[in-house]
Order: C-alpha cells, then structure tokens, then sequence
C-alpha cells in the first residue's frame, strides 16, 4: 500500500517538476532571455561523422 502511495507521490512530484521547468522556459522565452546553459550564437553541437 505504501509502494503505491510512494510511486503516485513520485509521478505527481515529477509531472510538477515538469511543469515548472516548462512555465520558467515560457517566462525566459517572453522576456526575450536566452536558456541557461545554451549560446544562441553557437553552431551546430554535434560532430561531423567521420568517412574511412
């Protein structure tokens, strides 16, 4: 019983963990922030494959 209380605690605590990840994106996004840890004048992150 408690198991199961636990988990539906830990999806709830999640999904608003989400949420406010989400809400604070939009908030940056409307003020016309940047997103921490991101250069918007970087170029592309990924490595070119290698042929050979």
């Amino acid at each position: 019983m408690s198991h199961g209380i636990a988990c539906v605690l830990g999806v709830i605590l999640w999904g608003l963990a989400r949420l406010g990840y989400a809400s604070a994106d939009i908030i940056r996004a409307l003020h016309g922030e940047p997103r921490l840890g991101r250069n918007p004048k970087a170029g592309p992150s990924h490595r070119p494959r290698r042929r050979g």
